[in-house]
């Protein structure tokens, strides 16, 4: 395309905006960037959350597959509260700081706290299915096929931009070790820790 090389394409410019406002260049779609940012600001959320909580309220959630989904359920509302102060006060979280993505109103601007809030409740039902066992994995696989083929998501499409940044080789590596600290803590499912994802 004109000389440009592949990673130097402005790929899936959010539909319906006519003049993109972030003006930095853009690469291809990254999904699991996208993924790994959100995943590391919902785990910091739940893990300081939990050890909060349990030494301020002292309940254990173990065991109780009933009491587990509610406490679910009161955590996710509280983190989209929490990532929305964040977006509309520092412009950013600490996931999606540390991955690049960057994630602007229609207008190129911050977001405001209700743009952010209801773009959070939005992903969380339609990409992350209220992280519900199954339902989870469909939602998710469904939100990644539309983001590879259309440019965009559903809780994005027509009203916010998102920036896929590149990474160079201490970016990537602390990434790595981020992405793996994840797997690991999922795998042993936050035995050290009251509260479970």
């Amino acid at each position: 395309m004109n000389g440009q090389t592949e990673q130097e394409k402005v790929l899936f410019v959010q539909p319906g905006i006519a003049n993109p406002p972030v003006q930095q260049r853009v690469y291809p779609v990254k999904p699991w960037q996208r993924f790994w940012a959100r995943m590391m600001d919902i785990y910091l959320f739940f893990m300081i959350g939990s050890l909060l909580a349990s030494a301020v309220i002292g309940f254990d959630y173990k065991g109780n597959l009933g009491l587990l989904l509610l406490t679910t359920l009161a955590w996710l509302l509280c983190y989209a509260v929490i990532d929305a102060l964040l977006m509309a006060g520092l412009g950013t979280t600490a996931g999606k700081a540390v991955f690049r993505v960057v994630v602007r109103s229609a207008s190129g601007g911050r977001l405001t706290f209700k743009e952010a809030w209801r773009r959070n409740l939005s992903m969380l039902y339609y990409g992350m299915g209220l992280q519900m066992p199954v339902i989870m994995l469909l939602c998710m696989s469904r939100a990644q096929y539309r983001l590879r083929t259309e440019g965009t998501t559903r809780w994005d499409k027509h009203r916010f931009t998102v920036v896929h940044g590149d990474h160079g080789l201490i970016r990537r590596f602390v990434c790595f070790l981020l992405i793996v600290g994840f797997i690991v803590l999922r795998v042993i499912d936050f035995s050290i820790l009251p509260f479970r994802l």
